[in-house]
């Protein structure tokens, strides 16, 4: 054992502004490939994706799957709209093989280069260490030289039976994108990348903290404690007894945690075992990473990682080994950024996350779950540790990663080891490079064991609503034995997406909600289909249509947005699906899917509405123009890009709990005697829970709405009942979980719905009965796109009178709907006034005549239902002179005066001169000497005063 300083520090650090999407672009390109710093931005308008050889059956035959050929070409990109190449991975070609890259519509490539030279790190622009071949990187060959473009790229090869991989980033708009010319100097992320462990970022004149400590064996001590705001930037650590191929060293580095608390959290947003978190879950092995690495010498273990906070920062050692601890050094950076704080609060930057998750026996024909969780953010890498068979085939599991609830994979892969870059089971051996490797590799008699990371710099993985991150264990999830992994972001405490609209295509009810119209229909119907990725062997039925000419319809939204994302169901067996967007008759871009698949033919495409066509609007107009030879649509989700609560409520991170059996099963996450458990489905899930137990969850925001509550839990012994309450008060009742299938499945059941009012409310869910698990609780906003059902108010009197006037109404909201929120009324062309049946309308609060009062019943959802019905009103005639005396066009109601003298077309009323009496015109005329009722106008012809009754 050689003594070793360790050295922990923790930098707090002025927050680099970035551009936004829609602006300055300066985290396009270049600029990503060293910028720490610009992890932590949540930057709008940019999405992942990538483009794959992957088996589009689902199946292992990964190579030479391309989108679709054009003469002698294999193309294996075709996108339309403005991005970013970050990532090229290929391996299995012949090196003399071509490679072609078109840019914005070029017919003639840009750029032409064969694999050998693309890769050999030596041809300009490509240049090392953002590029490498097969002997660098252990079987693969890989680019992170960035390739901007401004309204589209296709990329080709000559070789059928390549693998290959390409990320790209999607932007909403091209605003601030320069593309690429091959003459960029990358000079300065080279430089960055040829010297890992020394931090890129520059010096704050930080204040130090340093010291050396001793950590008891099952204790925890605290390394930093401050106040904010600020930037944790980088941190070393290193601890003497720690010795490479040491078995009581391997335990240690696996037992003992790093955890920091960002902004007072109840639980640690950083909760990981010293040596995943910097790089080797197999012991201490060399590891030189750009954000992260372990020096072996004796130096130190590093993170560069930018962790902000807003008000304090709290960063502890915890002890889970039975060995103390007996020498831990530290120094620790800190600077005051005020700065940060309000961009925290503005969720323009997120909190640092590195999360553990370990899975002992793998699921059969299910994924490993490396994240799952919910918010907006951004995924910047992961540490990967495996255990397998030792022909090591269960490296042959793609990666799947689904981006805000996309039933699609957005990223979709070809191998473990190709995820990281590698390729045939890492045939070079290990290595460690800026942003991938494999530093550890160990095997016995029985296992195989293998230790990856991938960090995406450049190719980060952005998010709004949820991500969820899979990694097949084999080519059909049968291999491997056991899986453990950190993975690393950055998120804020809200969501930044909100679902405002659906649309069933085909359902004729729902279209004509949304004034659905469709020119060149070819076909319309239904089709059992399945999508790709971990749920593949589901079948998923629904109906739409396609045509050859346009479709139309119109789509709510929230006036707040900051743009639209437009999700459509497609059928990808049609290949190269094309159309032209327009929004309320603005061209926007053109919606285009290149490539096909005939197997898993179901996909989930996107495209992007920029906030230019859609702030400060309740509905929109969409056209989409087909281009290519047909265009098919299924359903449509309608999300608003914008800051809304996350009320996913983990059960981990409840606030406060009671449980009756005392001592946490594990204890690894947080103190406390709530049994916190490894979730099967990623993260953690509170098992062991008894009757009488309960969680609760404080501080939890609403926006007024109908939800229903949906719990996630486990209980294979039997039906299980709970109960909700939000603020002391019982809104559910006794409800019944159904029995789960057995030991770690976990089943979806939903109640409701309930209106919950808008505010901070407090959430606490009691088990009424012993042996259940949960892993979340969610509550979930009904849409509610319908209107109040119709009606028709009811009038008292229904004809002419001089007194009150009585308005009677009632509806009830659709089925399903968030209910009646109020009832507005306005008298013809009047404003509109809340009012309340039934609705008194008093004597001179309105002018004489007929008029038209419509009632609008309003929902809670801001729908609402307008009904009419007309009322007439007139004065009361007690004398000739009073009436003589009223302005002209009031209208009068005369009984009980008699008919002085009639003539062919009128007759007088009281007295049988102009000057004494009220000439009448009437369209019958009544007798001489009788006392009729009349209703008129009261007008002047010829200087006579004259009520017209016709």
């Amino acid at each position: 054992m050689h003594p070793r300083l360790i050295i922990i520090i923790v930098a707090l650090y002025a927050f680099l502004v970035c551009g936004s999407c829609g602006a300055d672009k300066g985290w396009i390109g270049l600029a990503n490939l060293s910028d720490l710093m610009q992890l932590q931005d949540l930057n709008d308008g940019v999405r992942v994706c990538q483009a794959s050889s992957h088996d589009r059956t689902g199946g292992n035959d990964d190579r030479g799957k391309f989108l679709y050929t054009s003469g002698p070409e294999y193309v294996m990109l075709d996108v339309k709209g403005p991005g970013c190449i970050y990532r090229l991975w290929c391996t299995g070609g012949n090196p003399e093989s071509t490679l072609r890259f078109y840019f914005d519509g070029e017919s003639v490539p840009r750029k032409t280069i064969t694999i050998a030279e693309l890769f050999s790190g030596t041809v300009s622009p490509f240049l090392t260490p953002l590029v490498g071949n097969d002997s660098v990187s252990s079987g693969g060959f890989y680019s992170y030289l960035p390739m901007p473009f401004q309204s589209g790229c296709k990329i080709t090869t000559t070789d059928s039976s390549l693998y290959y991989n390409i990320t790209y980033h999607a932007c909403t708009d091209s605003t601030g994108v320069t593309t690429w010319t091959g003459n960029e100097d990358s000079s300065a992320a080279r430089y960055d990348w040829s010297r890992c462990g020394v931090d890129p970022k520059p010096d704050m004149n930080p204040v130090t903290y340093q010291g050396t400590i001793s950590v008891p064996a099952r204790s925890s001590a605290i390394l930093l404690d401050c106040a904010g705001p600020g930037t944790v930037t980088q941190f070393f650590i290193n601890i003497p007894q720690i010795i490479p191929n040491d078995p009581l060293s391997d335990n240690l580095l696996n037992s003992v945690w790093i955890k920091a608390y960002w902004d007072n959290s109840a639980t640690p947003q950083v909760c990981a075992p010293l040596g995943l978190f910097f790089g080797s879950g197999l012991g201490e092995y060399s590891v030189r990473s750009l954000p992260i690495g372990m020096y072996t010498d004796g130096t130190s273990y590093y993170c560069f990682f930018p962790m902000s906070f807003a008000s304090r920062a709290r960063i502890e050692i915890s002890n889970k080994f039975n060995t103390a601890i007996t020498s831990l050094s530290y120094r620790i950076d800190v600077a005051s950024v005020p700065s940060i704080a309000q961009k925290i609060a503005d969720g323009d930057v997120g909190y640092f996350y590195a999360r553990h998750y370990r899975e002992g026996a793998l699921r059969f024909g299910r994924d490993y779950c490396i994240l799952d969780t919910t918010g907006k953010g951004k995924v910047v890498g992961c540490v990967v540790s495996m255990k397998g068979e030792t022909i090591r085939h269960y490296l042959e599991g793609d990666e799947r990663f689904y981006i805000d609830g996309s039933l699609t994979p957005d990223l979709y892969g070809t191998g473990t080891e190709d995820y990281f870059n590698g390729g045939w089971y890492f045939n070079r051996g290990v290595f460690s490079l800026p942003v991938h490797g494999y530093p550890a590799h160990e095997a016995d008699a029985s296992f195989d064991y293998t230790s990856c990371y991938r960090f995406h710099q450049s190719d980060t993985i952005p998010y709004r609503s949820s991500v969820r991150l899979g990694l097949e264990h084999g080519s059909a999830n049968d291999r491997g034995s056991a899986y453990e992994s950190v993975v690393y972001y950055y998120q804020t405490k809200k969501r930044g997406m909100l679902l405002t609209d659906r649309l069933d295509v085909g359902d004729t009810t729902d279209e004509s909600r949304h004034a659905y119209q469709i020119s060149g229909q070819t076909w319309n119907g239904m089709y059992y289909k399945y999508y790709e990725g971990d749920d593949d062997d589901i079948s998923v039925l629904d109906h739409g249509r396609v045509f050859t000419g346009y479709s139309q319809f119109q789509i709510r939204i929230d006036p707040a947005n900051k743009g639209v994302r437009l999700v459509r169901r497609m059928d990808y067996a049609v290949a190269n699906v094309c159309a032209d967007v327009y929004v309320d008759d603005v061209y926007v871009g053109t919606w285009y899917d290149a490539g096909s698949n005939t197997s898993k033919s179901w996909r989930d495409t996107v495209f992007e509405i920029p906030p230019s066509l859609t702030t400060g609007k309740k509905r929109i107009t969409v056209k989409l123009v087909n281009r290519g030879g047909s265009f098919n649509e299924f359903f449509y989700w309608v999300y608003c890009h914008m800051d809304t609560p996350n009320l996913r409520l983990e059960a981990e991170d409840y606030d406060t709990c009671y449980d009756t059996t005392a001592g946490n099963a594990t204890g690894f996450y947080r103190d406390g005697d709530a049994d916190i458990e490894y979730c099967q489905e990623g993260g953690y899930a509170v098992g062991g829970v008894m009757a009488g137990e309960w969680l609760q969850f404080a501080g939890v925001e609403f926006p007024a709405a109908l939800y229903k509550f949906v719990v996630r839990h486990n209980n294979e012994y039997g039906n299980r009942l709970i109960r909700c309450e939000i603020d002391g008060i019982d809104i559910t009742g006794s409800v019944t979980l159904p029995q789960t299938s057995g030991n770690g499945v976990y089943y979806t059941t939903e109640f409701g719905p309930y209106w919950i009012e808008g505010g901070l409310h407090q959430i606490k869910i009691i088990s009424e009965e012993s042996n259940v698990r949960f892993n979340y609780f969610e509550f979930v906003r009904v849409l509610d796109l319908d209107p109040p059902s119709a009606f028709i108010p009811s009038v008292d009197p229904t004809s002419w009178t001089s007194g009150p006037i009585t308005i009677s109404f009632q509806t009830q909201d659709f089925p399903g709907g968030w209910g009646i929120d109020h009832y507005e009324g306005k008298i013809d062309s009047g404003p509109y006034q809340i009012v309340t049946s039934p609705w008194i309308i008093q004597p001179g609060t309105i002018s004489t005549g007929p008029h038209t009062v419509t009632i609008k019943a309003v929902d809670r959802a801001g729908n609402y239902t307008e009904a009419s019905v007309n009322i007439y009103y007139a004065l009361n005639a007690d004398s000739i002179a009073s009436i003589k005396q009223l302005a002209d066009n009031t209208w009068l109601m005369v009984s009980g005066k008699t008919v002085t003298a009639a003539y062919g077309n009128c007759f007088y009323i009281e007295e049988p001169n102009r000057a004494a009496g009220i000439k009448v015109f009437a369209s019958s005329i009544p007798a001489e000497g009788s006392t009729p009722s009349l209703i008129g106008k009261l007008v002047t012809v010829a200087g006579e005063r004259v009520l017209d009754c016709r």
